[in-house]
C-alpha cells in the first residue's frame, strides 16, 4: 500500500483505515498533527477528561504568568496580527 511509503502517524493511520474501509487509496494531505490543547499548552488543566480539556482559559488559574490565546483557532504556532501585535507591545514594556 503506498501509505506505508509516507508513514502511518497520525493522519496516516486515518487515511489507510479510509482506504481501507472505502477499498480506495485515500489521499494523505498532511501526515502527522500538531494539535496542542490551549489548556494545555497554558497550563491551566490536564487534560485527561473531556471537562478538563474543554474547560475555560482562566489566566489565574496558569502556570504561565503572562500570555495571549488567538480569539480565532489557528494552526499550531501560525503568527497572526493579533498574537504579533501583542509580542511587540510586550517587547516594548520590557
Amino acid at each position: 500500500m503506498a501509505w506505508a511509503s509516507s508513514g502511518a502517524a497520525n493522519f496516516g493511520i486515518a487515511a489507510m483505515l479510509a482506504g481501507l474501509v472505502n477499498k480506495t487509496e485515500a489521499e494523505l494531505t498532511h501526515n502527522a498533527s500538531t494539535f496542542v490543547p490551549t489548556i494545555s499548552a497554558v497550563g491551566i488543566a490536564d487534560i485527561d477528561s473531556h471537562d478538563g480539556l474543554y474547560s475555560k482559559i482562566d489566566p489565574e488559574r496558569s502556570d504561565l504568568h503572562d500570555f495571549k490565546c488567538a480569539t480565532v483557532n489557528e494552526g499550531h504556532t501560525a503568527m497572526n496580527r493579533e498574537l504579533g501585535e501583542w509580542i511587540v507591545n510586550k517587547l516594548k514594556e520590557a
